[in-house]
């Protein structure tokens, strides 16, 4: 990464919304800011990203694995209450078990679709 780009990543909130695999993830950014001298992120869990002062990467698990839809709508209820001043990126992931040969993925995209806005 640049410095330029570094900067702009510790000027913002980023919300990352997570189940079990999230954590291998979180720990991935924790593996980078210890290499990296130059990536300052303050790392907060928090299920209310509103509330965290500052910039910041705020990670939280949300819904249940298994069901999709619960993730969907944890989602839109953390964005609801805002992301804060400092806000610039929300995202979440599925996990692996949340997808098998019986789920329609054309609904689950659509539920995504209209609990993401």
């Amino acid at each position: 990464m640049s410095d330029q780009q570094i900067a702009r990543l510790e000027a913002k909130k980023v919300f990352f919304g997570h189940q079990s695999v999230g954590a291998n993830i979180i720990q991935g950014v924790r593996d980078l800011i210890v290499e990296d001298p130059r990536l300052k992120l303050k790392m907060v869990a928090s299920a209310g990203p509103q509330s965290v002062s500052g910039p910041a990467f705020v990670d939280s698990p949300i819904g249940e694995n298994g069901k999709p839809q619960s993730k969907n709508e944890a989602f839109a209820e953390i964005l609801a209450k805002g992301i804060g001043t400092h806000g610039g990126i929300a995202m979440y992931k599925y996990c692996y078990v949340d997808i098998d040969s019986s789920t329609d993925i054309r609904q689950m995209f659509e539920r995504y679709r209209l609990r993401a806005r």
